[in-house]
């Protein structure tokens, strides 16, 4: 069924997100009826929490667990859990949305962790200290931990398979089975960590109590749901719908709403702001690590936001096709060319670097001169 884009939008707006599109199947008219009713009804127990208690026990109401919004609505979600015969349904599904951000994959995450290869990967690998990481990651960044958990298990599994070529073969030999495609001893850190992280959310979400589960999801709902005002443009946004590149690429600072508009400036506000990035960050970036994790991690919380709304004005007007696009440097490109000449210009490098133009790049993204 195509539906125009003006009407998906007032839909997601109406409280029925279609980020994934699976409620297409029951077709646009029979689910907005049904959303329909469900907030004449909500907005009926608000007024009279105990005249409309009923309409929360019926049976049929299992179609709200399929929402993925429901994960965000703290008034409902409380309302379902205390009614003993949904609360259960309802935890299940919160702790499988720890395993994934929506419940179509799931399936595959319980069919890899209970696979040979999965078995194998977990047996061999464990330790009780990734289960405790894989803890206290999750209840800092919620939905967004596996790229720190990944990370942390790439580093620890270096140090432990540093001289066990056996377990390394062997390990190997079950991956490219299972990923059907040859794997060499160069992608050992590639394609292990990544297993091993997916085991371990399988099976440690299911090892978490009811009670730490319902906690986790206060917390989620607290941090990624509720709306937030932008400290750049002042736009309202919520942490919940970034993607997980921009989240852990931003290192975690999310006080903004990284769709802040640029403009296009002159030459000379555009060279200011670009020595103000230097002096702010106290490095000289390369262009392309500007938007990583190597660069916001060397930065506070305090010098990340100065840095941000900088670099919001160094950008210039651009028009961007998908949300949370990367912007170019235009203002940079129009007015300086490249931006090994905007640094020369600004007279941020030193002098006599011209004569030196052969610049090497360190593998933190950082010019060496």
């Amino acid at each position: 069924m195509n539906f125009s884009r003006e009407k998906r939008v007032d839909f997601i707006k109406s409280g029925v997100v279609l980020s994934r599109v699976r409620d297409l199947r029951l077709g646009y008219k029979r689910a907005l009826k049904r959303h329909e009713e469900f907030r004449a009804h909500y907005q009926a127990w608000k007024r009279d929490p105990i005249g409309n208690e009923k309409y929360w026990e019926k049976e049929d109401l299992d179609w709200l667990f399929e929402e993925p919004w429901i994960q965000g609505h703290r008034v409902v979600t409380d309302l379902i859990l205390t009614r003993r015969h949904k609360k259960k349904k309802l935890i299940d599904i919160f702790r499988n949305n720890i395993i994934v951000k929506t419940t179509h994959n799931f399936g595959y995450y319980k069919s890899f962790s209970e696979s040979r290869h999965g078995s194998l990967v977990y047996k061999s690998l464990i330790e009780e200290e990734y289960v405790e990481k894989f803890k206290s990651l999750i209840f800092v960044h919620g939905n967004f931990f596996t790229k720190w958990f990944e990370s942390y298990l790439r580093d620890k599994l270096k140090k432990k398979l540093k001289n066990q070529n056996n377990t390394v073969d062997l390990l190997l030999t079950s991956a490219s089975n299972w990923h059907k495609r040859r794997l060499q001893k160069k992608h050992i850190f590639e394609v292990i960590p990544h297993d091993l992280m997916n085991v371990i959310i399988y099976r440690c979400s299911l090892d978490l109590e009811d009670c730490e589960v319902i906690d986790l999801r206060n917390k989620i709902i607290e941090r990624e749901f509720e709306y937030r005002i932008c400290e750049c443009c002042g736009r309202k946004y919520q942490i919940h719908y970034f993607p997980d590149w921009v989240y852990f690429g931003q290192n975690a600072n999310v006080n903004v709403c990284f769709e802040c508009p640029s403009y296009l400036m002159n030459k000379e506000k555009t060279g200011k702001y670009f020595f103000d990035l230097i002096e702010c960050v106290g490095f000289i970036p390369e262009k392309n690590t500007i938007d990583t994790h190597n660069f916001s991690k060397r930065l506070s919380q305090e010098k990340w936001l100065e840095s941000y709304k900088i670099l919001t004005n160094l950008r210039g007007e651009q028009i961007l096709t998908k949300p949370y696009q990367q912007k170019s440097f235009n203002g940079i490109k129009e007015h300086f060319d490249s931006w090994f000449h905007a640094l020369v210009e600004t007279k941020v490098l030193p002098g006599g670097t011209r004569k030196n133009m052969c610049m090497s790049s360190n593998k933190s993204g950082l010019f060496q001169i």
